[in-house]
């Protein structure tokens, strides 16, 4: 049995390498196509935020993730080069549907993506739906590919967060790490007077201390550092 699934699999890669020299549509197995249809039906039931709190020209305040920017054509068989915004590869290289919005359009259209690989650093090659030539795949320059919000990434760990995920949160300001330890660590009396947190719940009266600090305000966006200085290795460390 795994003999007839490695010859089945060995058999998919020749007949996409044959469709790609002859400029075909490349075929999508069963369980893809059915998982594209699936997505396609669930579109019409999202939701969408208020008008006051979105920006017409910017598909991240209206429920879509930026995944990347397309550079140009790579070779004449429709595949093309793209700057990398995630940090999850497989967003860019499994199957399935995807948003493209056009420098020229407001708002993203559905796209299938066939496949995908790394290239170099965080630029991958990818192969989409229809776009079967170079003509084809030079139209798409400057272009930017989408997910929806809701499509999360299946290899995060449970401490890892989208960008998306900050926004709306409530801001505190706390102390209780590194080497604020010891600032926490004390309470102070109704004169003004310093006594230590000390038994078996200090930690606990610590943490209480902490959730309960004072109120900065509340996240409407995120910039990223590399976005705010366009010179290598100034502005870094800016959240």
């Amino acid at each position: 049995e795994a003999l007839i699934a490695e010859s089945e699999e060995k058999n998919k890669e020749l007949k996409k390498k044959i469709a790609r020299k002859l400029n075909r549509k490349e075929e999508i197995d069963e369980e893809t196509l059915q998982a594209m249809k699936r997505e396609k039906r669930k579109r019409n039931k999202r939701l969408f935020p208020d008008n006051k709190t979105i920006d017409p020209y910017d598909p991240t305040t209206y429920g879509y993730t930026e995944l990347g920017t397309i550079l140009g054509p790579h070779g004449v068989h429709g595949l093309v080069k793209i700057s990398a915004s995630t940090n999850f590869p497989e967003r860019l290289c499994k199957p399935g549907i995807r948003h493209l919005k056009a420098p020229n359009r407001r708002s993203p259209r559905e796209i299938g993506l066939l496949e995908g690989r790394h290239r170099l650093k965080n630029e991958y090659l990818i192969k989409l739906e229809a776009i079967g030539d170079r003509n084809e795949a030079v139209k798409l320059r400057g272009s930017v590919l989408y997910a929806r919000q809701e499509e999360r990434p299946e290899d995060m760990n449970e401490d890892e967060y989208l960008v998306t995920d900050l926004v709306g949160l409530d801001v505190h300001l706390v102390t209780g790490y590194g080497e604020d330890d010891l600032e926490d660590a004390l309470d102070y009396d109704d004169e003004g007077e310093v006594e230590e947190v000390s038994g078996e719940n200090g930690d606990d009266e610590m943490q209480a201390k902490s959730a309960s600090g004072k109120f900065v305000g509340t996240i409407r966006g995120v910039v990223l550092a590399e976005e705010m200085c366009t010179i290598p290795g100034l502005g870094q460390t800016f959240w």
